[in-house]
């Protein structure tokens, strides 16, 4: 089960000195976090990351896309997961994400139920390295 994963993830990770980053529900959401007002968004919509079943969510997209991903494609002209990230759409407001990362659970531990990412933990500890 995926909770036993998780824990033999974590524990590797801890006595190998590995730092998990990790997105709950995926990483779609950091993408979405590069763009104004992530508040805007129900928290339990995005936790939950549903299928556009019936284009019950969204009547202009796809029925097998989930509700981050049609998220991210809107504000990123066209986003497909799978598919070739294109960085430069992202680059500029990576601070922007960082702030915004902080708004949600930022420990790897507790992102087992709830919603957020690490990552912008990480990349503000990559700058305080280079810099």
């Amino acid at each position: 089960n995926l909770e036993t994963c998780l824990d033999e993830i974590f524990s590797l990770c801890e006595k190998h000195g590995i730092r998990a980053v990790i997105s709950n529900p995926n990483f779609e959401l950091w993408l979405l976090m590069h763009f104004p007002d992530i508040g805007q968004y129900d928290k339990q919509m995005l936790l939950e990351n549903r299928k556009n079943l019936r284009h019950q969510l969204f009547l202009d997209a796809s029925a097998k896309k989930k509700y981050l991903e049609i998220l991210v494609s809107k504000h990123s002209e066209g986003y497909s997961k799978g598919s070739k990230l294109k960085f430069e759409r992202f680059q500029s407001k990576v601070d922007l994400a960082v702030e915004q990362a902080s708004l949600f659970s930022e420990e790897a531990e507790e992102l087992r139920t709830e919603l957020g990412t690490t990552v912008g933990k990480l990349i503000q500890t990559m700058r305080s390295k280079i810099y």
